[in-house]
C-alpha cells in the first residue's frame, strides 16, 4: 500500500516538474519565444529553460518571426530573459 502511494506521489511530482522544464513555445534562429496572443499574432522573447543562461555573444531581436506558417510580431522581452547570460556581449533590438 505504501509503495503504491509513493509511486503515485512520484508520478505527480514528475508531471508537475516536467511542465516547468520548458519555458518557451518555440525557438527560431537561436531565440526563444512565448506566444502572447494567437489572435493578434504576437510573441515575447524569453529564455529556454529554468537554468536560464540561454543567450551568448551578440543577439539581434527581429521585428517579427515566422513559426509553422504564421508570422508573429515581437512585442516584448519577458522577465528574466537575459538572466544569468554571462556570455552575452550585445543585444540589438530592431524597430
Amino acid at each position: 500500500m505504501k509503495q503504491n502511494i509513493f509511486k503515485k506521489l512520484m508520478l505527480i511530482a514528475l508531471l508537475l516538474t516536467s511542465n516547468a522544464i520548458w519555458a518557451y513555445d518555440f525557438e527560431s534562429g537561436g531565440i526563444y519565444y512565448n506566444i502572447t496572443s494567437s489572435e493578434n499574432k504576437t510573441v515575447e522573447v524569453t529564455y529556454s529553460d529554468t537554468n536560464y543562461n540561454s543567450y551568448s555573444g551578440d543577439v539581434t531581436i527581429p521585428n517579427s518571426v515566422t513559426h509553422e506558417g504564421t508570422e508573429y510580431s515581437i512585442t516584448s522581452i519577458g522577465s528574466r530573459t537575459f538572466y544569468k547570460c554571462t556570455g552575452l556581449t550585445s543585444i540589438t533590438i530592431t524597430n
